[in-house]
């Protein structure tokens, strides 16, 4: 079974397509193991159009908010692999890892 979502934002319009449905219900859930990079990659992976979102709204609608704060604490480089994958620009990484 596939469908969209099409969500409006303040910063314009995000289309989500899934086309399986145990794929959707895990991009939600708190993951408790760390994830790897292939499984940070196929979150990213289910939604389009992220450029025009904040690095919150990001890290939110692909399901990683939780996974890059505990990288944030623990290990600055999946934090900035994360970062860079979601397609923040190197200048507001680099902000954001001083915090």
């Amino acid at each position: 079974m596939a469908f969209s979502l099409v969500l409006k934002l303040k910063c314009g319009v995000a289309i989500f397509n899934f086309t399986n449905l145990q794929n959707v219900g895990s991009n939600f859930t708190a993951e408790t193991e760390n994830m790897t990079e292939k499984e940070i990659e196929n979150k990213i992976s289910l939604v389009e159009n992220i450029g025009g979102m904040t690095v919150n709204e990001r890290l939110y609608v692909c399901g990683l908010d939780k996974e890059f704060e505990k990288a944030l604490k623990n290990d600055k480089l999946k934090a900035e692999r994360i970062l860079e994958l979601i397609k923040v620009d190197k200048l507001s990484i680099e902000l954001i890892l001083k915090k």
